[in-house]
C-alpha cells in the first residue's frame, strides 16, 4: 500500500484525515516537505550536508528563532502521543541517541526538559498515571534552518 493510499484508507475509515492535521508546517520555503519523511527515497529530497553525518548522541543545538516542533508524548505503556508547541529562539536542545544512518528523524530534549515541560506537553498528559516523558522530533534538514549546531 503506498502512502497516499494508506491516507486515503484512514480517512474513509475515520471521516477525516488525522495525520495531516497534525504535521508540522516548515520553518520556510525550500525545506522539504513533512510527509517526504517518511519516503524510502528521502535522501534525494534533502538539502542537508549532514547525510553521511547523522546525528550523535549527546550532539547539542540552538534554536534559531521561535519554531513551531512535534513534541512526542511518551507513556509507561505501548503507545505514544503528540502535538505541536512553540520553542522559544535561543532554546539549546541535546539529541537523546544516535541517529540512525538512514533515518532522516532524530530525537532531542531540551536542557532544561523540566522547565519547559509546562509549556510544551498539555497539562491532562503531564498529570496522567502513564505519563513518562517527552522529546522533540527534527530531521536532518532543520540543523541548519530551525537549529544551529552547538560546540
Amino acid at each position: 500500500m503506498t502512502y497516499e493510499e494508506a491516507v486515503q484508507e484512514c480517512a474513509r475509515r475515520n471521516g477525516r484525515n488525522k495525520f495531516i492535521e497534525h504535521v508540522p508546517k516548515e520553518a520556510k520555503p525550500g525545506v522539504w516537505n513533512w510527509t517526504s519523511r517518511l519516503r524510502p527515497d528521502w535522501r534525494r529530497l534533502s538539502t542537508s550536508d549532514r547525510l553521511d553525518n547523522p546525528v550523535r548522541q549527546g550532539e547539542r543545538f540552538r534554536t534559531t528563532a521561535d519554531i513551531e516542533v512535534t513534541v512526542m508524548t511518551h507513556w509507561r505503556a505501548p503507545f505514544t502521543g503528540g502535538d505541536t508547541a512553540v520553542l522559544p529562539a535561543g532554546t539549546v536542545v541535546v539529541a537523546r541517541f544516535d541517529q540512525l544512518p538512514n533515518v532522516p528523524g532524530f530525537s532531542c530534549v531540551p536542557e532544561n526538559a523540566e522547565t519547559l515541560e509546562r509549556d510544551l506537553v498539555r497539562e491532562e498528559d503531564r498529570r496522567a498515571e502513564k505519563y513518562g516523558g517527552y522529546s522533540l522530533s527534527f530531521v536532518l534538514d532543520d540543523i541548519g534552518t530551525k537549529l544551529e549546531p552547538l560546540p
